[in-house]
Formats: structure tokens, C-alpha cells, sequence
């Protein structure tokens, strides 16, 4: 592939001083000496020096051999330029080295596996990944709990943070929250839930609020702990919400909310709701990244759980029989 790229070098105007900082560059950024360098390649260690303070530039054979050493191309080693597909790479394989090294992944070798497959889009093996998983347990719904915990939701996490961070594309955001709901509704398929319906959950998020995975990942626990749950989703108007509210009579209505922007229009739906329906006919719970800042509010007519999903279903269970 290397081999060409010489037809670059004989078209356009070549800046001696872009290659010759582009060659210091990655002669550093590989601990490499001038000296070592040089015998690498069979020449004199002042021949390397002379190249990076640009008073001699090589001949193609030799930037060929330089390139190849380094394992770039021949644009960017004069030029410092790298093509989009190649910078798409070298992200990707970035972001797995930090996966790697991640001590929020340490002792979860499961979710470390399924977020590299993820990043190089490889789905299916995250699908098959996931559900050897779940058969390792004889009480599969324990173990489905125990995935959503323990690799859904690091994984999740971490992708939020990367992308807040600015080191992960909105794009590569959504696959992994799209893939991941397709994974839960395939896992859950796979297994059945306690028959008994004893209570009834509806699952909601804040008028304007753009993720739910959070709270379908809830409702998926409640129905397979025996609730029968009821998810709307996003993006539903108060209105809407009232009726959803009054055609199903649940005992518990539970908030997802991830945007801090969108806490104003949730307090002013509970608000809402409270006015026709006060705590002892229905339980309100919220949860979700946002609910920190909510916290910090007073007079709030719901109940905020911040709890593993482990402990979530049993903690408004009691909520409810209190």
C-alpha cells in the first residue's frame, strides 16, 4: 500500500520542514535515538539529524523504508496529514487501549469484551456474548439481573462519560444504545418472567428527555421480578401522560431522567400528577444520571432511588406495601 503513494511524491510542492518535524516526531514518540534510527535504516547517525533539521531530504526508496518502519503512510509522514478512515482507526484502537487499562474495568472482563465489540461494531458476537452469559446461571433471571448491573450499565456509563469527555462521537453513542436495547429485548425473549402480576408499573421519562435505555432496562426488571410493566418511553406530553395514567390505574409510576436541562419540566409533571392524584393512591419514582441535581431540590412529591437494580425492585415493593 506504502509503494503507492509514490506517484504523491512527484506531484505537489513537498515542505521540507513538515517532514522534518514529522520525522523527529515519530522517531520520540517511539523512544527512538537518531543513532538507533540510523542503523535501522543503514545510515549515518548525521544523515537522521540532518533530515529533521531539514537540510537534506531522502530519496523515495529510503522515506518507503522510513514509512514502513514506522507504520504510516507517506502523506502523513511529510505531511503530519492522516485520510479520515485512518484517524477512524486509530481512535477506535485508542479507545480499546484505554478500555483495557480502565480500572473501572478491572474485575469485569465481560463488560470490557462487550464495549471493544461494540466499538469495532460487531454485534452478533456482543449478542452471543451476552446470552452464553445468562446460561451460565440455573436461575437465568437472577443472571439476567446480574448482566444488566454489572455489563449494560458499566458499559453505558462509560460510554456516557466518554462522550461527555468529547472522546466518543454521538454516533458511536446511539449504536451502543440502540445494539444494547436490541441485545435486552433478545435476552429477555430468551427467558421467561414470574407469572404472578401483583403490581402494576408505568414507565415514563420527562417531556424532551432523549434517552430511556436507563428506564427500559427498570421496567425489564420489574416484569421479570413478576410487575406487570408498562413502558411509554420518551418524549410524551403531560397531557398524554395523565391519560396513559388514568387508562392503566398502576401503582407506581417511575421517571427516567438523564439531561440536568429537562429537571424544571419533570418537577412540574409530578407537580401535575400530584394535583390529581396524591401519595397514598400512587407512588412516584424517579431515577437516572440527573436525579444528583435533583436532590438538591425540596418539596419534591416523589421518591428518588438511586439504588443497584438489584435492590430497585424490592425498595419500591416496600414503597408500596408501606
Amino acid at each position: 500500500m506504502l509503494r503507492k503513494n509514490k506517484k504523491n511524491l512527484k506531484s505537489g510542492v513537498i515542505k521540507l520542514s513538515d517532514f522534518g518535524s514529522q520525522l523527529k516526531k515519530l522517531r520520540k514518540n517511539n523512544k527512538i535515538t537518531q543513532k538507533e534510527l540510523a542503523q535501522i535504516l543503514g545510515l549515518a547517525q548525521t544523515t537522521i539529524a540532518n533530515y529533521e533539521n531539514n537540510s537534506r531530504f531522502p530519496n523515495q526508496e529510503t522515506l518507503i523504508e522510513i514509512a514502513d518502519h514506522f507504520g504510516v503512510t507517506l502523506d502523513y509522514l511529510i505531511t503530519g496529514k492522516k485520510k479520515e478512515a485512518n484517524l477512524e482507526k486509530e481512535k477506535s484502537k485508542s479507545l480499546i487501549s484505554l478500555i483495557t487499562k480502565d480500572p473501572y474495568f478491572k474485575d469485569n472482563e465481560i463488560a470490557k469484551k462487550y464495549f471493544i465489540y461494540l466499538l469495532n461494531y460487531q454485534k452478533k458476537d456482543a449478542q452471543n456474548l451476552i446470552l452464553k452469559e445468562a446460561e451460565k446461571n440455573d436461575k437465568p433471571n437472577e443472571k439476567i439481573i446480574d448482566i444488566y448491573q454489572n455489563i449494560f450499565k458499566s458499559v453505558l456509563y462509560k460510554v456516557g462519560e466518554l462522550w461527555l469527555k468529547g472522546e466518543m462521537r454521538i454516533e458511536q453513542e446511539r449504536y451502543f444504545s440502540n445494539t444494547t436495547l436490541e441485545i435486552m429485548s433478545v435476552l429477555k425473549n430468551n427467558f421467561d418472567s414470574v407469572e404472578s402480576k401483583e403490581y402494576k408499573i408505568l414507565g415514563l421519562s420527562s417531556y424532551q428527555e432523549k434517552h430511556n435505555i436507563g428506564l427500559k432496562m427498570i421496567l425489564d426488571l420489574f416484569q421479570l421480578s413478576g410487575w406487570d410493566s408498562i413502558y411509554y418511553g420518551n418524549n410524551l406530553p403531560l397531557k398524554s401522560i395523565l391519560r396513559a395514567i388514568s387508562i392503566h390505574n398502576p401503582d407506581v409510576v417511575a421517571f427516567s431522567i438523564t439531561a440536568e436541562e429537562n429537571i424544571n419540566t419533570l418537577i412540574e409533571t409530578i407537580t401535575e400528577i400530584r394535583e390529581i392524584y396524591d401519595k397514598d393512591e400512587l407512588k412516584i419514582i424517579i431515577g437516572g444520571y440527573a436525579t444528583r441535581r435533583l436532590e438538591e431540590r425540596e418539596n419534591i412529591e416523589a421518591e428518588i432511588i438511586n439504588k443497584d437494580l438489584k435492590e430497585i425492585v424490592q425498595v419500591t415493593k416496600d414503597l408500596v406495601e408501606s
